[in-house]
């Protein structure tokens, strides 16, 4: 069964009711802690220049929505999506938490640490019994958290289940790598950068690498562990920084705590100091997931592993939903909450799709369909469809085709998903409000569910036309002189599937002045402004 108490029980950020009693604390046990992963998006196109990673000079040339989106990574990949992704992440960092590594730098070491600490490592790295299991994926078009000014008020508008799910949101400009709000306590969650990693071609693979590591480190806070090398964390198992006297070419500061982001022996220290340079041996360097380095720290000491569970074992123990030693499957989907419902003789009816890429862990699943009463939707009052058991992993679902959806109704939607692995069920439902379909979505010319239409505006002697489309239809496009009226055709195939699709237009042969590009899709017209300077 799910473990933890009622988010409601909570009164502090480190305490507990006294009716609470903790579950799945048993040392020895793995616990598989809830995250949901949120990606902030600008709403509009994002253009810049990057410099791929192994220092080429020429520049990649970025436009596109400038974060994984619901369908593609927002740049040239529609086969790849945020809740592909926001699975590889969690998989990469239970995969590193499943080879704990050993500590290269040891406490009682003399040259590392004086005077050495007297501490036993064990032959072996020890396990640790903490891992993430993904409960949802999250997309919000928010210009002000994206542009890095307002992450200080996203947990509290955006969070999830804040008492019982750690939240990880990503913000590509976010002005940090990653941040953890604070250390252990019952209100976690955690904000990363890493976007624009992955968008540089030699650093696609290691970008996912990167995020593991990165993620894990920055949970780590979260299950109340400190950076390592301050010896401030609590530790004997990992060695503080080593001290030396930095020298700055005029400056001298004595018992300096060094953490070595890479082994460098040109760092400076003092003129008159006789106590060694801080980087300059193998062993000086640290692996430890809470070290910053750049050699992907991940490894573990037996007293961090008892930190963080006693962290779950006490205040964080209702973040963990199961401790059953098998990875628990989860349900998730993502699907409107109002669907027009067109007749089959209007153009638009495409149908009600839910996108459930981010249930993870399963191997059948099965879907539960019923009209509801939204005062009381725990009650079916007719039109019950069960899927029975399907087996395989849940993608993208088109409801409408096995369910009839009719105008003015509220239907719950029920995702059951299990795994022949681990004997757990998960269970996800979402309300979805049905209106019939009018006139003005037929031929109306702003965005909707299905279709979504971006330009960049003003444009030079390229336009960037972006725009995704939740069903499959017949698209025409063409780009309209606001004085004149001229239209400029642009060649398209005449049919889209589900996705995400940019086009890059040369529009140098046209007139400084007001255009507009019209989309027509499905027989609905959308039309987005832009200046041509």
């Amino acid at each position: 069964m799910p473990c933890g108490v009622d988010a409601g029980l909570a009164t502090g950020s480190n305490s507990l009711p006294e009716s609470y009693l903790p579950i799945c604390t048993d040392p020895e046990v793995i616990k598989f802690v809830r995250v949901a992963v949120h990606f902030f998006l600008p709403g509009k196109l994002v253009v810049k220049d990057l410099t791929d990673c192994n220092g080429a000079q020429t520049p990649i040339h970025y436009v596109g929505a400038g974060n994984f989106t619901e369908h593609g990574d927002g740049f040239n990949n529609n086969t790849y999506n945020g809740y592909q992704r926001a699975e590889d992440i969690i998989a990469q960092a239970n995969s590193e938490l499943d080879q704990n590594h050993q500590q290269w730098r040891k406490a009682n070491d003399p040259n590392v640490q004086n005077p050495p600490a007297n501490v036993t490592y064990p032959e072996f790295p020890p396990e640790v019994k903490v891992r993430y299991v993904l409960t949802g994926v999250y997309f919000h078009r928010d210009e002000q958290v994206y542009s890095g000014q307002a992450v200080w008020n996203a947990h509290q508008q955006y969070g999830v289940d804040p008492e019982n799910i750690i939240n990880i949101y990503y913000v590509p400009n976010l002005n940090a790598s990653g941040f953890a709000n604070a250390l252990g306590g019952s209100m976690k969650y955690v904000f990363m950068n890493d976007y624009f990693n992955y968008i540089q071609p030699t650093c696609q693979e290691w970008s996912l690498r990167y995020s593991g590591t990165l993620l894990n480190h920055e949970l780590g806070h979260c299950l109340d562990l400190r950076h390592t090398w301050e010896g401030l964390d609590g530790c004997d198992d990992t060695p503080n920084g080593f001290l030396y006297d930095r020298w700055n070419g005029s400056i001298c500061t004595s018992n300096v705590r060094a953490n070595c982001w890479s082994y460098n022996p040109a760092i400076g220290t003092c003129p008159t100091s006789t106590g060694g340079k801080p980087c300059d041996e193998w062993r000086k360097i640290s692996n430890n997931l809470m070290d910053y380095n750049q050699y992907d720290p991940h490894a573990l000491t037996q007293c961090q592993i008892n930190i963080m569970n006693a962290d779950i074992s006490g205040p964080g123990n209702k973040y963990v939903y199961s401790c059953d030693g098998c990875y628990p499957p989860q349900a998730f989907f993502a699907a409107p909450s109002v669907y027009k419902v067109c007749p089959i003789a209007l153009p638009g009816s495409g149908g009600l799709y839910i996108n459930a890429e981010a249930s993870v862990n399963e191997d059948r699943w099965l879907l539960d369909i019923c009209e509801v009463n939204p005062n009381n939707p725990d009650i079916c009052i007719g039109n019950n469809i069960n899927t029975t058991w399907q087996f395989g992993e849940i993608g993208v679902v088109n409801l409408s085709s096995f369910y009839t959806f009719q105008p003015n109704k509220t239907y719950r939607v029920k995702l059951t998903v299990s795994s022949t692995r681990c004997p757990l069920n998960d269970v996800y439902t979402q309300l979805i409000t049905t209106l019939p379909c009018t006139q003005e979505d037929i031929a109306g010319d702003d965005d909707d569910e299905q279709f979504k239409l971006l330009v960049n505006n003003p444009a030079g002697e390229t336009l960037h036309i972006y725009y995704t489309a939740d069903t499959e239809g017949t698209l025409e496009m063409r780009i309209v002189n606001m004085i004149s009226g001229a239209v400029s055709l642009i060649n398209l195939p005449g049919t889209t599937s589900i996705g995400e699709f940019q086009i890059t237009q040369d529009i140098s042969q046209l007139q400084t002045g007001n255009y507009a590009v019209q989309a027509q899709y499905n027989g609905k017209l959308y039309t987005k402004i832009f200046l041509k300077q």
